[in-house]
């Protein structure tokens, strides 16, 4: 694992099976969820009553992605005359190198396709709340939730100028700001083959 600091902005690379086996778990995955939601940090009782599971538990997954610096402890609290540690999202940009990906095509296939989907959930109950106040956004000056995606046609070098460019903001967007409001995002792309054309007239 290699993590790079700059300022407030985390930046960790998983490179082997070990530290993609802890990010993937779809417990810890809620979890990192969780905590970039409640940018004032969250205690593992607090964690495990959220997701209906018990306090160690949570404590466990927690000591789990802050061993590969997802999650942080922020402070002690005192609550009811016992000392509680506050855990955070470190806010850190996953990237995932090609060795840190070998792993079980299936495996993979269920990391990505559960991602995509409690992803798309959250987007659509977005678009179900926009619809279900016409003119809110507006007012607040802003845009219903958006969704692109398509062909496009571009040089390999072309497509890195453009990903660098997405991961840069992203990267220097990750800290909660009190004037920011909060976007969830999902950014992908991969080169395709072209169709052969067979059975076209």
């Amino acid at each position: 694992m290699k993590v790079k600091k700059q300022g407030n902005r985390v930046w960790v690379e998983l490179e082997t099976e070990k530290e993609m086996r802890i990010y993937m778990h779809p417990l810890r995955q809620r979890i990192l969820d969780l905590l970039a939601r409640n940018p004032n940090g969250m205690s593992a009782k607090k964690v495990a009553d959220a997701l209906q599971i018990a306090p160690s538990s949570a404590g466990h997954h927690l000591r789990a992605l802050q061993d590969i610096c997802l999650v942080e402890e922020i402070r002690i609290e005192k609550i009811h005359g016992f000392e509680a540690k506050i855990y955070g999202d470190t806010h850190a940009s996953v990237h995932i190198t090609p060795k840190g990906m070998e792993l079980a095509p299936g495996e993979r296939t269920a990391f990505l396709n559960r991602e995509l989907s409690e992803r798309s959930q959250r987007f659509m109950k977005a678009v179900e709340k926009s619809l279900s106040e016409p003119g809110a956004l507006e007012q607040r000056g802003e845009k219903s939730p958006h969704l692109s995606g398509g062909i496009c046609y571009c040089s390999k070098e072309e497509m890195e100028e453009l990903t660098q460019m997405v991961v840069q903001f992203f990267e220097t967007h990750t800290q909660p700001k009190e004037d920011r409001r909060m976007y969830e995002y999902c950014f992908f792309h991969f080169p395709v083959e072209k169709e052969s054309g067979k059975g076209e007239e």
